[in-house]
C-alpha cells in the first residue's frame, strides 16, 4: 500500500510542476500582453475611432504592404486634424509621402522589403510625434496650441463683438474657429458636420438622409433622419492630399446603388474624373465609370440619373497644358445606368445650370438663354463637329430674353424656369411653346442666377428671386399669389 501511495505521489508532483510551469508561462506572458497594451494605451483620444485604432497596433502589428497605405492616410489626416485645432506642426511633424505606384514599380523583392521597411519606420515616428502632440493639447494646451486672436496688425476687427476672419481657416494659424458665436434662437433638432462648403444636398429615403461628404476620407455618410446620427460611411484611401478626389454631387439614390460625381484638381492629368456606383446596403464603392473632370474651384460637381439614364454636362479640362484649355461646361453626356455605355453626346454651348432627367427626356437651360429639351434614349449617329453644330438633335428649343443658369422644373405638362431678365417662363412641356411669362418690377442686374431652382407644388410654383422675395404663382396662369419679402437673396429652392 505504502509503494503504490509513493508510486501516486511521484506522479502528481511532476505534473504539478508542470501545471506551475504552464501558469507561470500563462500569467509572464499575459502579463507582458499587458505590459504592452498599458504601454500602448492611449492616454488621450484623437476623436476618430480609426486613428486611435491604428495608433494602439502601430508597435504590436508591424507596419506591411498590406496596411501601408492606409495607415499612412490616417497618420495625414490626423495631422490636418491637429493643425485645425490649432496645434504647432511646424518643426516637430513631416508627412509621411506614399505613392502606391512607387512600391508597386519596385521588382526586386529586397529593395521592395527596403522600401516599405523605411515607410514603416516613418510611419511610427510620426504617429508617436503626433501622439505627443494630442497629450500636450489636453494636458498643456499653452505649449500646444497657437493664439487664437489674430495679429492686429495684420487684420481690423469691423464689428464690435464680432471676430474677423481673416483668411482660410479663419484665423492666422488655420486654426477653423475664431470664437463667435453661432445662432442665437431657433429650434435645432440636431445638426452635423458636412465639411467643405458646397451645394450639395442632403436626399432623405425613407427614414435616412444621404449626405455628401467633400473630404480626403469619406465620400458618403448615411443618417438617422430622427437624430442625426450616422447609421454608415462609405470612405476612400486617399492617394495623395491635393490630388484627392473629393465627392461633391448631390447623391442619386436608385434601388440598388446611390451614385456620386468627383471633382477635384490637375484637370485630366488629375485623378478626378469618374462617377462612383456605391452599394446601397453596404455602401461599398463597386466602380467607377468616366465622366470627365471638374475643377475643384467650381464647388460643385453636377449630376442627374435614374434607373435607365445618368446625365451630366462635360467640357474638356485641360488645365496643364500649354497653353491651358479651360473653359464651362458645354456638353450634355447621356450613358446607360446599367452598362455605363454613352449613348448622346449634344453639344449645347454654355451651361451653368443642372440637368433635369424627367423619365428619358432631358431638360437644360444655358447661358445664351436656350432651353433644350431632348431624348436621352435616342442614340447619336456619328456626327462630326460641324453636323452638331449645325443641327443639336434635339426635340425642341426655346430662346428666353438672358441666361437661363439655374435647373428647370417640370410637373405632368408643364416645365418652368427663371431667366437673368427677371422672368419666371412656363412652357409645355411636348412642344416648348411659352404658355406665360410672369415679370418680377424691378430685375436685379448684378445677379448671376436671378431666380432659385422652382419648386412645383400641386397648382403652384415657388420661386425664390435675387430682388430679395419669394414669389408663389399659379402653376396654369402665371399669376401671382403672393410674395414674401426677405432680408436677402432668395437662392435656394423652397421646400
Amino acid at each position: 500500500m505504502r509503494a503504490k501511495n509513493q508510486k501516486t505521489s511521484e506522479l502528481i508532483i511532476p505534473n504539478i510542476f508542470r501545471a506551475l510551469l504552464v501558469f507561470l508561462l500563462l500569467f509572464g506572458y499575459a502579463h507582458a500582453q499587458n505590459s504592452q497594451q498599458e504601454r500602448f494605451a492611449l492616454k488621450h483620444s484623437s476623436g476618430d475611432d480609426e486613428i486611435d485604432q491604428i495608433r494602439r497596433d502601430i508597435k504590436l502589428v508591424p507596419t506591411d504592404e498590406s496596411n501601408y497605405e492606409y495607415r499612412g492616410a490616417m497618420l495625414k489626416l490626423w495631422g490636418l486634424s491637429l493643425q485645425q485645432q490649432g496645434a504647432i506642426l511646424s518643426g516637430r511633424y513631416n508627412p509621411v509621402y506614399i505613392r502606391t505606384s512607387f512600391i508597386e514599380s519596385i521588382q526586386n523583392k529586397e529593395e521592395r522589403d527596403a522600401a516599405v521597411a523605411r515607410i514603416a519606420k516613418g510611419l511610427l515616428e510620426g504617429y508617436m510625434v503626433l501622439d505627443s502632440i494630442q497629450t500636450e493639447i489636453k494636458e498643456d494646451p499653452s505649449k500646444a496650441l497657437t493664439e487664437l486672436t489674430p495679429d492686429p496688425k495684420r487684420v481690423t476687427v469691423p464689428v464690435k463683438n464680432e471676430r474677423p476672419w481673416p483668411n482660410y481657416q479663419g484665423t492666422l494659424s488655420n486654426v477653423g474657429f475664431n470664437g463667435n458665436d453661432g445662432p442665437v434662437y431657433g429650434r435645432t433638432a440636431w445638426k452635423f458636420p458636412v465639411g467643405l462648403a458646397w451645394e450639395s444636398r442632403p436626399v432623405i429615403d425613407g427614414d435616412k438622409v444621404y449626405l455628401a461628404s467633400p473630404g480626403l476620407r469619406n465620400i458618403l455618410f448615411t443618417l438617422d433622419i430622427n437624430t442625426g446620427e450616422v447609421i454608415n460611411t462609405a470612405k476612400k484611401i486617399p492617394q495623395r492630399t491635393y490630388d484627392a478626389p473629393a465627392y461633391a454631387s448631390t447623391p442619386v439614390v436608385l434601388k440598388d446603388h446611390i451614385l456620386m460625381r468627383e471633382m477635384g484638381s490637375r484637370g485630366y492629368t488629375g485623378d478626378a474624373k469618374e462617377i462612383a456606383y456605391i452599394n446601397k446596403n453596404t455602401l461599398e464603392l463597386e466602380k467607377q465609370i468616366f465622366a470627365g473632370h471638374i475643377d475643384y474651384r467650381t464647388g460643385y460637381a453636377p449630376l442627374a440619373a435614374n434607373e435607365k439614364h445618368i446625365v451630366y454636362p462635360f467640357t474638356n479640362n485641360h488645365i496643364e497644358r500649354i497653353p491651358v484649355e479651360a473653359q464651362a461646361f458645354n456638353h450634355i453626356i447621356c450613358k446607360d445606368t446599367k452598362t455605363g455605355e454613352q449613348t448622346r453626346d449634344v453639344h449645347v454651348g454654355h451651361t451653368f445650370a443642372e440637368p433635369l432627367l424627367d423619365d428619358d427626356m432631358v431638360f437644360i437651360g444655358t447661358k445664351t438663354g436656350y432651353v433644350y429639351c431632348f431624348d436621352a434614349s435616342k442614340k447619336d449617329g456619328r456626327l462630326t463637329r460641324a453636323v452638331m453644330s449645325r443641327d443639336l438633335d434635339v426635340t425642341w428649343q426655346f430662346k428666353a430674353d438672358d441666361a437661363v443658369n439655374r435647373k428647370v422644373a417640370t410637373d405632368e405638362k408643364q416645365v418652368y424656369f427663371g431667366a437673368n431678365d427677371g422672368a419666371v417662363y412656363c412652357l409645355n412641356k411636348e412642344t416648348g411653346k411659352l404658355i406665360w411669362k410672369y415679370s418680377v418690377e424691378k430685375a436685379v442686374a448684378e445677379a448671376f442666377r436671378h431666380f432659385s431652382t422652382p419648386l412645383v407644388s400641386g397648382n403652384k410654383i415657388f420661386i425664390g428671386s435675387a430682388d430679395k422675395n419669394l414669389y408663389c404663382l399659379d402653376a396654369s396662369t402665371g399669376e401671382l399669389i403672393f410674395k414674401y419679402a426677405s432680408s436677402d437673396w432668395v437662392r435656394a429652392c423652397p421646400v
